[in-house]
């Protein structure tokens, strides 16, 4: 029976292993330029390289994590540009719209994949956009999260008031914008990503001294769990699902593109063919 229950365990630690997380983390003069990853099953946290040198600001958005690539939001004072980059640093500035503050970035169904992100103006106000439809306004505040969850095709986002941090879900389109019960608190500016082997989303949360905590919730539930703490001032909505692939150690194999680098030309051109009409 021993023996039985250890293999149980065993079989459960498989079926219900967490994922692989990556995030954009400051560097020493707090530009948030630096990829971590963050293991949840060990509770590490690793910081892999510096994106595109260290005087440029990433905070606002990231996808991929699959063969090593990654698409994320630089933003300076004139625009926000959508780069894809790998390991060995920035593979290139693709596309760019006039500057904003990141509410989240994530894939949505389809093949090629469509990208929605969240544009927050001076005021706080918060657009839904994406590759196949227009601008949606969402209200204010929501600037800590996105995620696509395919169970409902529905998208979650964090929205941050001077009420605490709220989790909020509506169709890919922007309609029907509904407030869940779960309590999270106050501070959930650090991004959100949805794990499809588990059904549960994780989240970063800070505290009044930056100091970053990451939290694991389902759907439905009351309040979220706290993990571990990742260090300070990772308030960036800049939160995905990966792989095991990327090395801690920052060395980089040689990446194969597959998939993810088709999807994203398929993107870029959709985001090229909007943005020019």
């Amino acid at each position: 029976m021993k023996h039985l229950l250890s293999v149980f365990f065993l079989l459960g630690g498989a079926l219900f292993a967490g994922p692989i997380l990556y995030t954009i983390g400051p560097n020493a003069n707090g530009l948030p330029n630096q990829l971590v990853r963050i293991d949840v099953d060990a509770g590490t946290v690793s910081t892999l390289i510096t994106i595109g040198g260290p005087t440029r600001n990433f905070g606002g958005g990231l996808v991929g994590g699959n063969s090593n690539l990654f698409g994320g939001f630089e933003t300076t004072a004139a625009a926000t540009t959508f780069a894809l980059f790998d390991l060995s640093g920035s593979l290139g500035f693709l596309i760019s719209r006039p500057a904003f503050q990141g509410g989240g970035l994530t894939f949505g169904p389809g093949n090629p994949q469509p990208i929605f992100w969240i544009e927050n103006d001076v005021l706080g106000n918060s657009n839904l956009l994406g590759t196949i439809f227009p601008a949606a306004s969402l209200g204010t505040g929501f600037n800590g999260g996105l995620a696509f969850r395919d169970v409902d095709f529905t998208l979650y986002a964090l929205r941050n008031t001077a009420g605490g941090s709220t989790l909020q879900a509506f169709a890919p389109f922007g309609q029907n914008i509904t407030q869940l019960p779960i309590v999270l608190g106050s501070g959930f500016t650090g991004g959100l990503a949805w794990d499809p082997a588990s059904d549960l989303f994780y989240a970063l949360g800070s505290d009044a001294n930056k100091n970053t905590t990451l939290y694991r919730f389902a759907a439905n539930d009351a309040t979220p769990t706290a993990l571990f703490g990742i260090g300070q001032g990772f308030e960036f909505a800049a939160l995905t699902i990966g792989t095991a692939a990327a090395s801690p150690s920052g060395q980089s194999q040689v990446p194969e593109p597959g998939t993810w680098l088709m999807t994203s030309a398929g993107v870029l051109a959709l985001l090229a063919l909007r943005w020019k009409r």
